[in-house]
């Protein structure tokens, strides 16, 4: 196998020491060396202009140089090749500190052999390929910082800045000489992401994001420090929650609307049932009140004979009682219908779910009656806040649709509770649901209805919703659909 040449210049004031390493490479299994040999520096100097060599073995101890002085002077003049110093036993810690220094390796002359030489000489050329490598990488990553878009610190691990690029520079609004050799004070860890504010001094504020990563800086670990200006950002989100908000607002205003819209074109088809109710009572109230002051017109007349009657008495008084209780039926009609319409805009309070239904029964009576029977198991269950006109709308809402689903048959209503929850079920034996359209029901202008907005079950879903509460629905096509709401307790 052909080897390749490795060239070293020995530079070494003794003769006998330079005939001994020669015949040492010679002899070398290791590696091919072709040697130049040489006794002074100045001479060294003068090859080292004329020819390339891939090691330097140096003796401190020349003619014309003598220590330390010697490896400054040679690495001078060669800072790109390995040196590996030769020293005596009586001067290795001179050795050892020319290491310190920058060189490569040292040998004691007396003890080597021709594969210690060789290794040495080989493991010097390769370690500073190494350095170089490694000096080249460096140099590499500092251009790429110092042009980096992000600003960027170099931090060693006292805290103590080390270096900084001209975007750092303008982020902190000071020059690299006012922070160099000082203490960044903000807290370095690898792999997090840090929020910070920064003060200029001119008095602008900038918000920071910044990310660490540890790297060996000139040789020493050292954190890397990556700063991004995320004012414009932190500015925009800022904007971009305001308008969020802002939507949510305007939202819920208009779900207010179309639920109090809704709840108002309910309200209208059911007019002319609560004006039919409230006639009812009148009418009689009218027509008794006539027959009473017939009476008491027949009583006067009596008076003036000095007859007295006392059964016509007893009969007005029959009929006044009768007055009563059309006055107190044409009252509870209309503080339901009150009740039932108010506005949304009163906010939830402390309320009874059983009276709230109750109330929805009176407002559709005229809907069902004649044709729909409602069975309800109304459970003792406790008041909760809630928004109690918006509930009577989602009630109201079920109902109907359970009507409206048959010609004829019944509606089961019944309230329960566990201790956390309220449950509603209004369950009917009216056509169903086919099972196609179960997960639509409940999706803005969706309806099973000739005629219909396709708005009541959309928003009965919201109004659960925004009470942090549920609604299910089982249906069988032909047998009918049962109705689940599922609200918190909230006292």
């Amino acid at each position: 196998m052909i080897r390749n040449m490795i060239k070293v210049l020995l530079v070494n004031n003794s003769l006998r020491d330079g005939r001994r390493i020669e015949g040492l490479l010679n002899n070398s299994k290791i590696a091919d060396f072709d040697l130049i040999s040489v006794r002074w520096l100045s001479a060294a100097r003068e090859r080292l202009i004329s020819e390339n060599v891939d090691v330097i073995l140096l003796d401190l101890m020349l003619p014309d140089s003598r220590g330390l002085q010697t490896f400054d002077k040679i690495r001078a003049e060669a800072s790109d090749v390995p040196i590996v110093i030769l020293s005596g036993l009586e001067d290795e810690e001179l050795g050892i500190e020319a290491v310190r220094n920058g060189a490569q390796d040292y040998l004691v002359k007396g003890e080597m052999d021709s594969n210690i030489l060789a290794r040495t000489l080989r493991y010097a050329i390769e370690r500073k390929r190494g350095e170089e490598a490694l000096r080249l990488s460096e140099a590499h990553l500092r251009r790429i910082i110092e042009k980096n878009a992000d600003g960027i610190l170099i931090v060693n691990k006292l805290g103590i800045v080390l270096f900084i690029n001209p975007t750092a520079e303008a982020l902190f609004g000071q020059e690299a000489d006012m922070l160099l050799g000082k203490s960044f004070g903000f807290p370095l860890e690898a792999g997090q992401a840090n929020e910070f504010d920064i003060l200029q001094e001119d008095g602008n504020n900038l918000v920071a994001e910044m990310r660490v990563a540890e790297i060996v800086w000139d040789g020493e670990f050292a954190f890397l420090a990556s700063l991004r200006d995320i004012t414009e950002r932190k500015r925009l989100e800022e904007e971009l929650k305001r308008y969020t908000e802002e939507l949510e607002e305007r939202v819920r205003k208009q779900v207010n609307e179309m639920v109090q819209s809704e709840k108002m074109a309910s309200l209208g088809e059911l007019v002319a049932g609560v004006a039919h109710e409230i006639n009812n009572p009148r009418a009689f109230i009218k027509s008794n009140t006539q027959l009473i002051s017939k009476k008491i017109m027949k009583l006067m007349l009596q008076w003036k004979e000095e007859e007295k009657d006392v059964k016509s008495l007893e009969h007005v008084g029959s009929l006044i009682d009768i007055n009563i209780d059309g006055i107190d039926r044409i009252a509870t009609i209309t503080k339901t219908l009150k009740r039932f319409a108010r506005s949304d805009s009163e906010g939830r309070g402390a309320a009874n779910i059983n009276e709230g239904i109750k109330d929805t029964l009176v407002i559709v009576h005229n809907r069902l009656k004649h044709r729909v029977k409602v069975h309800d198991d109304y459970g003792s269950i406790p008041r909760t806040i809630c928004n109690m006109g918006q509930l009577n709308q989602v009630f109201m809402n079920l109902i109907l649709n359970s009507s409206q689903s048959m010609d004829e048959g019944d509606i089961w209503i019944k309230t329960w509770d566990d201790k956390k929850n309220i449950y509603i079920e209004i369950k009917d034996n009216g056509s169903g649901i086919e099972d196609t359209k179960l997960n639509k029901i409940f999706d803005p202008f969706f309806t099973t209805k000739d005629e219909g907005t396709g708005f009541g079950l959309s928003i009965s879903y919201r109004i659960i919703k925004d009470h942090n509460g549920d609604i299910s629905v089982k249906s069988e096509v032909g047998k009918g659909t049962t109705m689940k709401i599922t609200l918190p307790i909230e006292v």
